[in-house]
């Protein structure tokens, strides 16, 4: 009776759209629900939590359970957008219900990023996977480093491990899932099923990226033994792709239908990633007159990050660049020697009877001269390295713009993932025309009703601004988010599990301010909270009852409510629902 319930209260009227927020904390999950002519249509985009996320586990599994239910685990359309454990871990969590041969999958989209056989792709997951390598080679050097530091004074000693644990932070972030989620056995057995389908289906080998050929390059996950081990979220996407009767691999500019929903109900605009790698590679803001200048950097356009992979301790082969190796084979070969402290306290070299040798460790490990020691620093070009790869591969996002109503008519419903900087200012570079209808990305944004607040709110992934495009204006053209107005806000964050001492801020105040403006404070978060602002602030609007009412401030077709049912440990509603009927005509006030 719960699951016949359940489907029904994701019931859309002909000519009605849903959209779902599942509050499943610092995680995306959206359930999208069309009225069509017989029966109604669901488009699932992400499903996953990060590791820091309080009852992340539990909350995951209540959500996706819920969400397989709804759909009678029949999805006519899953999007994942990027390869983060918090928009795919659900997928492959122990006893996640995608695990079952009882779900079904119409349409898989996916980016073009994820097609094995674009060259292109290939290349970016080729420097992807080798910046891995050495990230993962790196913080091992560093763990190693902490467990060794006598040589090093107390400074030094708390830098290196203080470094150690925000390498730890970023090396697991948004990449890897907890334990308690996904555990290696979990993505073994998985590899194994996926396995099993490819022996019984093989024509899936041919939508998919299981080939040797791939798998041997690092594009994806190898089902035999072998030397390369698939991450959780390369698993998720294989299982999903092996699930689904057809997949996408969406260009900018592409237009997308729903099966069997007309298209002037509802279609989808791909916005990004682009094509252009040099957009690619921009992750944060320009430098703004009278703001912060931030650099551009992805992976083998950061010079540090170039240095880092060339490092000799690290022993690799350095394909991140073109940087020489400034110093001789011999001397990078060359083992430091062990050392030991004297009666004077200071630390030596052993198995060394040369007197000016002996001095010159005195005189280098004397704790006075801490400063002088570069040992370590080397070590230092991690941290921005990994970096990059995180924002790497938040630009990949796929970005899809849903047009409700007839083509370059109606509302806007804006989901861009994780995207940054680049992927946005990329938008404007790309033409969206069919049938004689051009459209430009300007457009799709000042008609946006509905925004999916990117990366949780982060500072880096909502565009305010063109710095490109400064004719008119000497910080840039208006863009983004300054293009939008009165809308609704969806913000995925969960303010106890973003953590400002890991460099993350989520929501960032100054954009969640103008965020609240935009939306005139209809924002509807994950956690209910206030912060980053004061208590005495007006709260954010949001659905204060389990039937649907109208939206303060928007047209009588504008409706939402909050979930009867809720999540146990903080006793908040499981979802909030918007519900838009559609305005075929002309005109869509």
């Amino acid at each position: 009776m719960a699951a016949k319930l359940r489907s029904e209260s994701l019931s859309p009227g002909p000519d009605e759209v849903i959209i779902r927020m599942y509050r499943i904390g610092l995680g995306d999950c959206f359930l999208i629900a069309v009225g069509a002519e017989k029966k109604p249509k669901y488009v699932l985009i992400d499903c996953g939590i990060h590791r820091l996320q309080a009852n992340g586990g539990d909350r995951m599994l209540k959500v996706s359970q819920h969400a397989v239910e709804t759909v009678k685990s029949h999805f006519d359309v899953v999007v994942a957008t990027h390869q983060h454990a918090d928009h795919l871990s659900g997928f492959v969590q122990k006893e996640s219900p995608f695990l079952s041969d009882a779900v079904k999958i119409d349409q898989l989209w996916l980016a073009w990023t994820e097609n094995p056989r674009s060259p292109q792709a290939r290349e970016l997951r080729r420097k992807h996977g080798t910046a891995r390598a050495v990230v993962r080679k790196a913080a091992e050097e560093l763990r190693k480093a902490t467990k060794n530091v006598e040589f090093a004074g107390p400074s030094a000693q708390l830098a290196i491990r203080a470094l150690s644990k925000r390498v730890d932070n970023l090396e697991n972030g948004f990449e890897v899932p907890a334990k308690e989620i996904v555990d290696d056995k979990q993505v073994k057995f998985i590899s194994q099923k996926i396995d099993e389908l490819l022996k019984s289906h093989p024509e899936k080998k041919a939508q998919s990226w299981t080939d040797s050929e791939f798998a041997s390059q690092g594009y994806g996950i190898s089902l035999s033994e072998g030397e390369q081990k698939p991450s959780a979220n390369e698993v998720a996407l294989e299982l999903l792709a092996m699930k689904a009767r057809e997949v996408h691999y969406c260009n900018p500019g592409d237009l997308l239908e729903i099966p069997d929903v007309p298209a002037n109900l509802i279609h989808a605009w791909v916005l990004g990633p682009p094509r252009d790698e040099l957009r690619l590679k921009k992750d944060k803001p320009s430098k703004i007159r009278g703001e912060e200048a931030f650099k551009e950097v992805y992976l083998s356009s950061s010079v540090q990050s170039s240095a880092l992979a060339r490092s000799p301790a690290l022993n690799s082969s350095g394909e991140m660049g073109s940087v020489s190796r400034p110093f001789d084979n011999v001397a990078e070969s060359t083992p430091l020697k062990p050392f030991e402290s004297n009666e004077a306290g200071m630390n030596v070299v052993l198995a060394d009877d040369d007197p000016a040798t002996d001095l010159l460790s005195q005189l280098y490990f004397d704790p006075a001269a801490e400063w002088r020691r570069i040992d370590a620093d080397w070590l230092r070009g991690i941290e921005p390295l990994a970096l990059d790869l995180d924002s790497d591969t938040n630009n990949t996002s796929l970005v899809l713009a849903f047009e409700l109503g007839s083509l370059g008519k109606g509302k806007v419903l804006l989901f861009p993932g994780d995207a940054q900087v680049g992927n946005w200012l990329s938008w404007r570079d790309q033409k969206y025309e069919f049938e004689n209808v051009e459209i430009s990305a300007d457009d799709l944004l000042k008609r946006t009703t509905l925004y999916k607040c990117g990366h949780h709110g982060s500072h880096n992934a909502t565009v305010k601004r063109d710095p490109g495009d400064a004719i008119e204006h000497p910080e840039g053209a208006p863009f983004g988010l300054e293009l939008m107005n009165d809308i609704i806000t969806m913000i995925p964050v969960h303010r106890k599990s973003s953590d400002k001492a890991r460099g993350w801020d989520m929501p960032y105040k100054k954009l969640y301010e103008k965020i609240r403006e935009k939306s005139f404070n209809r924002v509807l978060r994950s956690d209910l909270s206030m912060e980053p602002l004061e208590e005495a602030s007006l709260p954010d609007i949001v659905p204060k009852s389990e039937a649907f009412e109208r939206i303060p401030g928007m047209p009588s077709r504008f409706e939402w409510r909050k979930s009867e049912e809720t999540f146990e440990d903080d006793k908040s509603p499981l979802y909030f629902d918007v519900k838009i009927r559609v305005n075929k005509s002309e005109q869509e006030p």
